[in-house]
């Protein structure tokens, strides 16, 4: 179930994939107003451009919106998820054995503090970074 919860453009995907859950829709439709981004809901018009596509041939209309994404465009539909949601359950959720250094400590303790109080806090760190020496 590596698509749940998911919506992707069809071209990120492989023939793969389990079609009885899931529905293809066009990402890009045209409306009254002009064109909407189904991915993002972008009906802004000064966001939408056209290409000549190699894909389908044909002048596409995509989303400039949600392009980091990926390009949504008029002949690259969207894969979504409709089957069974997976289970979440955990043995033992957040749980770690290990300890904190000083610095790990007042930043979890600030996130926690911003936490308390409703507040936005900027961590800036090294995710992955491994305080742990091999001698």
């Amino acid at each position: 179930m590596h698509l749940a919860g998911k919506q992707l453009l069809k071209s990120e995907l492989s023939s793969s994939y389990d079609k009885q859950h899931v529905h293809i829709v066009e990402s890009i439709v045209k409306t009254k107003q002009g064109y909407r981004c189904v991915r993002c809901n972008n009906d802004d018009q000064q966001l939408f451009a056209s290409f000549p596509c190699a894909r389908c041939g044909r002048i596409c209309t995509y989303c400039r919106k949600c392009i980091t994404m990926g390009r949504c465009s008029e002949c690259n539909p969207l894969v979504i998820w409709i089957g069974p949601t997976p289970s979440t359950s955990f043995s033992s959720p957040l749980q770690w054995n290990g300890q904190l250094s000083p610095a790990q400590q007042l930043a979890s303790d600030e996130v926690c503090h911003a936490i308390d109080r409703n507040d936005s806090l900027l961590v800036w760190a090294v995710c992955g970074a491994n305080n742990e020496y091999i001698s």
